[in-house]
């Protein structure tokens, strides 16, 4: 956006040395902007000045002097940049007021952010399953969608950060199952780790027990019906690592506005009010 709002700002007064010099652009003529390869060198610059210097017959650095001129009585761009230089041999290099940026208080840009606060962006992101301690996979995912609700809110959209918990799902199910039918004695710091080496357990004890799966369909439905003693047992196990998982996320700066707990549609009824829309529209079997 910064770079767009100054490239039209110099072809705009690039136009307008063509009128009052009474020559005509060339189709050709490309006015680009770039980040130059050193800092002190500015944060944009462009070379547009040594590209007219042969069709206007001046010298580079006089064009630069005068786009400058214009530039700084304009307004710098809408008051986003703090200062734009002419240097040899005519490269004009601008610098942006990074606190007047992070404002996004500036020129036509407000209006946008304006009409971008009225703009509400949900993102859902982490969404680990509730069955054992997260691992670096998950915060990956976690650290790409921090990142881009960051830059979403920096941008002046209003973001909501959401966190899926799957506490009905297969993974929770088996950890429970786990817990029940398998012995683990080494010692563990946190619960998740324990449940990391549970989990494994009871999936190696799936292949020589094969009883034991019909025992996580057990699990599944007493998790989803909400009323039994696995179903409370299916809640601490997640809620724990739930927390673990959290204060985890905390130490690189991750947040969320709002956790939201499978059981929780299912019990309040979203899920079968669905269920009943989804089978009356013919698409649904």
């Amino acid at each position: 956006m910064i770079q767009q709002l100054l490239t039209n700002e110099i072809k705009l007064h690039v136009d307008v040395l063509f009128q009052e010099y009474g020559i005509e652009q060339p189709a050709t003529l490309k006015i680009l902007t770039e980040h130059p390869a050193h800092p002190e060198h500015g944060d944009y610059s462009t070379n547009v000045a040594m590209l007219l210097a042969k069709i206007v017959r001046k010298a580079p650095l006089q064009i630069a002097q005068e786009l400058q001129q214009r530039i700084e009585k304009n307004g710098c761009v809408q008051g986003l940049f703090a200062k734009v230089a002419a240097v040899p041999p005519g490269f004009l290099n601008f610098y942006v007021n990074w606190d007047t940026w992070s404002s996004g208080h500036y020129g036509a840009a407000k209006e946008l952010v304006d009409q971008k606060n009225k703009t509400k962006i949900l993102i859902e992101h982490t969404s680990i399953n509730p069955n054992k301690a997260a691992h670096v996979g998950h915060l990956r995912n976690s650290c790409i969608g921090d990142s881009l609700s960051r830059m979403l809110s920096q941008a002046g959209y209003q973001v909501e950060v959401h966190n899926y918990i799957d506490d009905l799902g297969n993974q929770l199910a088996d950890t429970v199952v786990g817990i029940l039918h398998t012995q683990t004695e080494e010692p563990y710091n946190r619960f998740g780790d324990f449940c990391w080496e549970t989990y494994a357990k009871v999936n190696q004890a799936y292949k020589v027990q094969p009883e034991l799966v019909e025992q996580r369909s057990t699990v599944l439905h007493s998790l989803e019906s909400g009323h039994s003693n696995l179903a409370w047992m299916g809640a601490l196990v997640a809620e724990r690592i739930v927390r673990e998982q959290l204060e985890e996320m905390m130490q690189f700066g991750i947040h969320y506005d709002v956790l939201v707990w499978e059981s929780s549609i299912v019990r309040a009824g979203f899920w079968d009010t669905t269920f009943e829309l989804l089978s009356q529209t013919g698409m649904f079997h």
